[in-house]
């Protein structure tokens, strides 16, 4: 946690007064020379009329150490901009602050969404800049082996839709300026569908984000990264109906007739998400996280022998993923493997 802001001006404030303008410049001071106590009673004069200086508070609590005081001025500043964006959601600077808030709290997709939206309001060059900058910082927080999987997936995605070639974006022109080239672009709205489909899933929100990735797989319909998201978004509404059945310990006679409905769209989900993640796979065998996904998704099926092949061929790259593990225990005790199956139960609950 920095006190220089992720993106954006930390006073991204508009039709502020001279008074406003002078009490941030006054702040600024005191924080560069770590004059806190009286950063912090400036804030506090005012924080009545500009809540969301709260989340000036956080940073410099995080920089005092005071990490849990830190994310509860955060959590405020979060819950009344969020008001501000409902209030006036055509106005960049609130969608700014209340992702500059996401982000110091390691929300990036919340951060990701506020902003995306509200380029659908209109088009803003400020609200480009920041998803861009939300985009460099999150990509610059993963380790090396999950920077490359997704500089070559998103080199991929962006190659599809100009003519340059996939080693050419990957080498010649560095990831982050090819990102917000795109963003700058015609390649906008792909690119937010894509974003908005990655938050979605990692919000729970599985039919949005199926709609997006189906939205973005139209423009590119052969995108491997698009076509593994997409199935682990039907593999994961399959496992939740699965997790719903099971917990109903009856069934009257007139739900048989919607049961068999429902397993027979299931059944189609299923060939479409083992069909999408095959072809993922087959373009990018050397994405770990697409083998995963197919993995998983022959698990579910039932195709227990070719999932330990693929989950093997993504633990013999040195991938180690407690999800694995799990999966493969269930495999082997399926395949009347006991031992292996105690084996790779015993490595799951070693990683956390």
């Amino acid at each position: 946690m920095k006190w220089t802001p992720v993106f954006g001006p930390a006073n991204a404030i508009s039709k502020v007064d001279w008074r406003r303008q002078e009490r941030l410049r006054l702040l600024e001071i005191f924080v560069r020379h770590r004059r806190f106590e009286q950063a912090d009673e400036l804030l506090r004069q005012t924080i009545d009329q500009y809540p969301e200086d709260r989340l000036i508070l956080a940073r410099m609590k995080a920089r005092t150490g005071n990490l849990s005081a830190a994310r509860e001025e955060a959590e405020l500043a979060c819950h009344h901009l969020k008001q501000k964006v409902v209030a006036v959601p055509a106005e960049p600077s609130g969608r700014i602050q209340l992702a500059q808030a996401h982000v110091f709290l390691g929300q990036f997709p919340l951060a990701f969404q506020c902003l995306i939206e509200g380029l659908d309001q209109g088009d803003s060059e400020v609200l480009v800049d920041a998803a861009c900058r939300t985009y460099e910082h999150w990509f610059s927080m993963l380790d090396p082996a999950q920077q490359s999987s997704q500089q070559l997936c998103m080199s991929r995605l962006l190659s599809s839709q100009s003519a340059a070639n996939v080693s050419e974006i990957g080498t010649a022109a560095p990831h982050l300026a090819e990102f917000r080239k795109a963003m700058q672009g015609n390649n906008r709205k792909l690119l937010s569908q894509v974003m908005l489909g990655n938050c979605a899933a990692a919000s729970g929100d599985l039919r949005f984000a199926e709609a997006q990735f189906r939205l973005a797989l139209q423009v590119s319909p052969n995108d491997p990264s698009l076509q593994n998201n997409l199935a682990w978004v039907i593999g994961q509404k399959i496992t939740q109906h699965n997790s719903s059945k099971s917990l109903a310990l009856t069934a009257s006679a007139d739900t048989l007739a919607v049961d068999e409905e429902a397993a027979r769209r299931i059944k189609l989900d299923m060939i479409e998400a083992i069909s999408l993640s095959r072809n993922s796979v087959a373009a990018m065998p050397d994405v770990i996280e697409f083998r995963e996904t197919f993995g998983q998704l022959l698990s579910l099926d039932g195709d227990h022998e070719e999932a330990v092949s693929e989950f093997r061929a993504c633990l013999a790259k040195g991938y180690q993923s407690a999800a694995i593990h799990r999966t493969l225990s269930k495999c082997y005790l399926k395949l009347g493997n006991h031992a292996e199956s105690q084996k790779h139960d015993e490595l799951a609950r070693r990683i956390p």
